[in-house]
């Protein structure tokens, strides 16, 4: 039971991080202007949702 909840936790992560990074990578091509900013915003929620994953683990 372990080992899977540990699997499914490094999924979890896997894909949260996979989803980011395209964010980002479509915002920074759809938006050169801003996409600075708007990576700075993403980067910001990432670390929040990561330490909150952390608290619950």
């Amino acid at each position: 039971m372990s080992a899977i909840m540990l699997w499914i936790w490094f999924a979890r992560e896997v894909t949260l991080i996979f989803l980011i990074v395209n964010f980002t990578d479509v915002m920074a091509i759809a938006n050169s202007e801003r996409n600075q900013f708007r990576i700075t915003k993403s980067n910001i929620i990432y670390q929040v949702v990561i330490r909150l994953l952390s608290r619950i683990e």
